[in-house]
């Protein structure tokens, strides 16, 4: 069919004609079969290739757990998407501009870090330690906080739409210009939190809205 199965991602694109010629209406039943599956098995390569494009680079995960640095001087130059962070010591961490996409972060300590700017989107934070945090203009768009402490925490500006919270603390936290929409506000903890509206604070919850 002159239609590679290996090479450079262009390689297994095909064009409309192509595909129109590909699957011809006068195909037998078994022809027709053999070239869906040749199709299906070019999909699942160009989705391999792209799970491989978003796999974290392991000298920036090995730098961080030997250095608490991970941005070499250079703004989002750490990529850890997908990283497992299961354990860890990272307090006083350096994580500014971090990618963290879909990252799984549990039972560690991140208190005083530096994730300004930092990605998280996707990602799942259980039982993680936050505190005295900088946090501003981080992004946790559809994240997960499950038993999140960020408590006095510069939370400014964080993005945190279609993010799931909850025994999440933000006590004594910084949260001017966060738009918590449609975020369930009644399991987090705003007990002298500056910059939040009464109106965000749900009727359950735990905390004071200031």
């Amino acid at each position: 069919m002159g239609h590679r199965l290996y090479g450079s991602s262009s390689d297994l694109i095909l064009n409309a004609k192509d595909t129109y010629s590909f699957f011809s209406f006068s195909d037998s039943n078994a022809e027709s079969l053999m070239k869906y599956r040749i199709c299906m098995l070019m999909l699942l390569s160009l989705l391999l290739l792209s799970v491989n494009l978003l796999a974290f680079d392991q000298d920036d995960l090995d730098g961080l757990l030997e250095n608490k640095e991970c941005t070499d001087g250079t703004f989002t130059s750490c990529d850890l998407n997908g990283a497992r962070l299961v354990g860890l010591d990272l307090s006083n961490a350096n994580l500014e501009g971090a990618m963290l996409k879909g990252a799984y972060i549990e039972k560690t300590v991140l208190t005083g870090a530096n994730l300004e700017g930092a990605d998280l989107t996707g990602a799942v934070l259980k039982f993680v330690d936050l505190t005295g945090s900088t946090l501003l203009d981080t992004r946790f768009v559809n994240a997960n906080l499950l038993f999140v402490d960020l408590s006095v925490s510069d939370f400014r500006e964080a993005a945190v739409e279609g993010a799931f919270f909850k025994g999440v603390y933000l006590k004594g936290s910084k949260c001017g210009d966060v738009d918590f929409g449609k975020i369930d506000t009644g399991l987090i903890d705003f007990s002298g939190a500056s910059g939040i509206k009464k109106s965000r604070c749900g009727a359950g919850s735990f905390g004071r809205c200031k």
